[in-house]
């Protein structure tokens, strides 16, 4: 997971997977956070699938990564 600050209190999230689950898992989590109305978008690089969030208002970046984290 990685954290990226944007001017204005702002703030972006990538998660990236890995290995033969990777694409799954990522694409379950752009469609449920879509769901949520995150504009959310699934990429892939040499090393998995990422999905970006964002950016978002500072104040509900907690809460986007305690949803990854549990």
């Amino acid at each position: 997971m990685t954290l990226w600050f944007v001017e204005g209190e702002r703030v972006g999230v990538d998660v990236r997977w890995g290995g033969p689950s990777g694409v799954r898992r990522a694409t379950v989590a752009r469609d449920q956070l879509r769901a949520a109305g995150h504009a959310a978008a699934l990429s892939q690089d040499e090393s998995g699938w990422i999905v970006r969030v964002g950016p978002i208002d500072r104040g509900a970046v907690a809460q986007l990564v305690d949803g990854f984290l549990y």
